[in-house]
């Protein structure tokens, strides 16, 4: 890896919540989900929050689901909300992201 790629991974893996939405924000999410007329409920793990919770995960050193939610919670703290998330939520709201969904997110950025 490119030094300047190992200093960005080491920045996301101490920050605290979900990094990913200063990078990609959801304003750019929805818009592809709406282009691809993608339907889904405002919940506590729609589209956003489960692809910046993936994005998260994949460049963290530590790959648990455990650790993913603790980021969300991170993140819902943040936000004035306390929660408490069952690794199972997350691991659903995962397979509802599709693959033209992850395509049409890659091509926006």
């Amino acid at each position: 890896m490119t030094n300047r790629v190992t200093i960005l991974k080491d920045k996301f893996n101490q920050s605290l919540g979900l990094p990913f939405r200063e990078l990609l924000p959801s304003s750019v999410i929805v818009q592809a989900l709406t282009e691809l007329k993608i339907k889904y409920y405002r919940r506590l793990f729609d589209p956003v929050v489960t692809l910046w919770t993936f994005l998260s995960q994949v460049l963290d050193t530590d790959k648990t689901c455990h650790n993913a939610v603790s980021r969300v919670i991170a993140y819902l703290a943040n936000g004035c909300r306390a929660a408490t998330v069952p690794v199972e939520l997350r691991v659903r709201a995962t397979r509802v992201l599709s693959t033209g969904a992850m395509v049409t997110l890659i091509a926006c950025g």
